[in-house]
């Protein structure tokens, strides 16, 4: 899929920041209807506020995130492993991640 171009204005991506870290799916439904088509930078905003929830525990916010096509990158999976959280472990298993793509030495800092 081509993403567009078209720049999100500040005040979308820091209502995307806040609603990320504030657990409130309301306001990041508000902006990512509101950017339409998707663009390259909501992309990589969604992946970030994935990270943000996601460490902070949001478990629903963040398959609300993932549902809407947030990437797991090792970022990401690096903040659910340091949390410690079984529950957000399985979401990302359930949305593809896959444990044994973690080397021996990283599963020995694992927060469990």
């Amino acid at each position: 899929m081509q993403l567009e171009e078209r720049r999100i204005e500040p005040d979308e991506l820091c209502k995307i920041w806040f609603a990320a870290k504030s657990n409130d799916i309301g306001n990041l439904e508000e902006v990512i209807e509101k950017v339409n088509p998707p663009t390259w930078q909501l992309e990589i905003s969604l992946m970030a506020a994935l990270s943000v929830a996601a460490g902070q525990g949001h478990l629903e916010l963040s398959r609300y995130l993932l549902e809407r096509g947030a990437k797991i990158d090792s970022y990401l999976v690096g903040e659910v492993l340091g949390v410690g959280s079984i529950p957000m472990t399985d979401l990302l298993r359930e949305f593809g991640w896959d444990v044994n793509s973690l080397s021996p030495v990283a599963l020995a800092y694992v927060n469990f």
